[in-house]
């Protein structure tokens, strides 16, 4: 599975994925480089609509992969591994004793 790091490894019509900060898979497709501004892409959703203006340097920052049918196995791995990481967080949270309300 190739990470995505950087836009210049992206030519229009790439697919790239992530696991969201809710452990949701989000896939989006690569349109073009914003025409007016080169730190920001024109990316499409799920639903072939145009997601808010996407920042070049999430693909530095974020943990992006190049989609294909055929990695599926390979998501579903790491959804598992975001939310085994999410309940260690609320077991060692629970142990402190500590709420945040």
């Amino acid at each position: 599975m190739e990470t995505i790091t950087s836009v210049e490894q992206l030519e229009r019509g790439d697919r790239i994925f992530r696991i969201d900060n809710v452990g949701r898979v989000e896939i989006i497709e690569f349109l073009c480089i914003h025409p007016h501004h080169s730190g920001y892409s024109i990316f499409l959703d799920i639903n072939q609509d145009p997601i808010k203006k996407f920042w070049n340097k999430n693909l530095a920052e974020q943990d992006w992969y190049r989609y294909d049918s055929d990695v599926w196995t390979e998501i579903y791995q790491m959804e598992i591994e975001w939310h085994l990481k999410e309940i260690e967080f609320l077991k060692h949270r629970k142990t402190k004793g500590k709420s945040i309300l």
